[in-house]
């Protein structure tokens, strides 16, 4: 749904309706750009004298507003500070509804990002790329993967990655021993508000400890049980604890004591009194395996899949249509270049200067570019820049930067991209100086602009029309050397001369049963070579 934006008046007010809780509808205008919520509150409280059953009202703190969203959902006000061009409500009848509690008060996720970063969490989801998926896919399995192991470990495992142990070095029990009388030194034990000072032996662990403080203090404090393996030693302030086969001294919180000559002060804890979570993932569930990125084996399974050094045809590029352009100029021309990094690999290609219709135009040109598809480095991306051609003639040069939006070649999972994109351009700034020489902007981001089909729009075709999927050859790839009886692989040199890499440093080794010296580069094991 279209939001109120277009009924605004040229002085920046706007018309609305306010339902009141007491039934009554005051109509008011208000500053759609500048007034907050909370201004606004205040002025309707003002308007409201005006009118009947005004003392049915309570204090305008007490109320908040609630307004239809662009999807024709209800939608409260988090925030007072916003303003009507923040929320950007689809009608213009805002009412007034009575605050919940705020211990009952129940917001989703998505209303509180987008409360917080001011923009609604729709407009990012919408322009998410593939990369992103795919990683939050995996860090989800993952994660939950881990929540489960950890539902299943025993309290005691639990508690060592809850409250992990400060340790030290044996190296430094060396120097604070000599501040120590027989290896002895004085603690300050604490249980339910009773403190004590006991003199232990330093080099005791945190078990034998408790056990010595159980026959000695159980009868004082009135224990109804004394079985050692119920309690555990907690820092005093801290939610740190001392357990293990560990000395005294290797704890890192007693080190720091003896060498402050402070005191060290701990409490006789029971296991009952120590918070562990509940586990948050039920143990019935099970976890589907996230889709992993493809390799050379899976992508495509009706297509097979090859490697781009294989490919020694030129690099080129179909590109259709551009929309959504704003300028006043007539013409427009679209570059295109190649760069690896801020480096140009080859001359940039331009397509025709084309005339302007209802802020679009059609090219549907093929761009050839001086550069073989197995030369590409990996990391290879396209920028492109729309220019807009100003005077009638041809011969003059005026141009201007609009709109410019850059792309990789090769997507996260070392692919080569085909078929058609929408490539979402970013206009180009005062802020963003782009020389002469250039003809793109090869150091900005290969991100597409988040305002998605509202910004200047390019359409493009193919970059190969390859039948196969072409893949980047990963450093690590090796010759299946069938002869070969270790479970590691080698690569001779010759298998890279025609290769677009730099070897360096070769070494011989002796393959059986032939014993044959070759100068190899790498050596991997069978796990790490991409099958087909």
């Amino acid at each position: 749904m279209p939001d109120v934006s277009a009924k605004v008046k040229p002085n920046g007010e706007i018309s609305l309706d306010f339902l009141m809780p007491n039934g009554i509808l005051i109509p008011m205008s208000v500053d759609f750009y500048c007034s907050t919520f909370e201004k606004i509150k205040q002025d309707l409280w003002l308007e409201s004298v005006n009118f009947p059953l005004y003392n049915l009202l309570r204090h305008c703190d007490t109320y908040t507003f609630l307004f239809v969203n662009s999807r024709g959902q209800k939608e409260e006000v988090l925030s007072e500070s916003q303003s009507l061009s923040e929320i950007k409500p689809s009608v213009t009848f805002l009412k007034l509804i009575e605050k919940e509690p705020n211990s009952e008060r129940c917001y989703s996720f998505d209303r509180r990002i987008t409360s917080l970063i001011g923009a609604p969490i729709v407009d990012l989801t919408d322009y998410q790329s593939l990369e992103v998926s795919d990683f939050k896919l995996r860090i989800k399995y993952e994660t939950e993967k881990i929540i489960q192991e950890r539902d299943l470990m025993g309290w005691e495992e639990r508690m060592r990655y809850l409250y992990p142990l400060r340790l030290i070095n044996d190296q430094l029990l060396n120097k604070i021993s000599l501040k120590l009388k027989h290896g002895s030194g004085c603690i300050d034990v604490c249980r339910e508000q009773k403190s004590f000072k006991e003199i232990v032996d330093m080099n005791s662990t945190p078990k034998s400890l408790i056990i010595h403080l159980l026959k000695k203090f159980s009868n004082l404090w009135k224990l109804p049980d004394t079985d050692p393996s119920n309690f555990m030693l907690k820092v005093k302030g801290y939610e740190e604890y001392l357990y293990g086969d560990y000395c005294l001294l290797h704890f890192k919180y007693i080190y720091e004591c003896l060498q402050k000559d402070i005191i060290p002060s701990i409490f006789l804890v029971t296991r009952s009194e120590i918070v562990i979570p509940a586990p948050v993932v039920p143990p019935h569930r099970r976890l589907a395996p996230p889709l992993l990125s493809p390799s050379p084996s899976r992508v495509g399974s009706q297509k097979s899949s090859i490697y781009s050094w294989n490919i020694s045809s030129n690099v080129n590029i179909f590109v259709k249509s551009v929309s959504q352009v704003q300028t006043t100029e007539s013409r427009v021309k679209l570059v295109t270049g190649l760069y690896h990094g801020p480096d140009i690999l080859c001359a940039a290609a331009k397509t025709e200067e084309t005339l302007l219709y209802d802020q679009s135009c059609t090219w549907n040109s093929n761009l050839n570019f001086d550069h073989l598809i197995k030369d590409l480095p990996e990391m290879t991306r396209v920028c492109f820049m729309l220019m807009a051609v100003g005077g009638v003639k041809k011969k003059q040069k005026d141009t201007t930067p609009l709109a410019w939006v850059n792309i990789s070649l090769f997507d996260f999972r070392s692919q080569l991209r085909q078929g058609e994109y929408e490539l979402y351009m970013w206009s180009v700034t005062e802020d963003e100086s782009i020389p002469e020489e250039e003809s793109c902007f090869p150091i900005g981001t290969v991100t597409p602009n988040p305002a998605g089909k509202n910004a200047t729009t390019l359409t493009i075709g193919q970059y190969s029309l390859h039948p196969c999927n072409i893949f980047f050859l990963p450093f690590f790839v090796s010759l299946s050397l069938s002869l070969s009886p270790s479970p590691f692989l080698c690569l001779p040199l010759p298998f890279f001369v025609s290769s677009p890499f730099f070897v360096s440093s070769p070494f011989f080794v002796s393959l059986s049963p032939f014993l044959l010296p070759l100068p190899l580069i790498s050596i991997y094991p069978h796990s790490f070579l991409p099958k087909f």
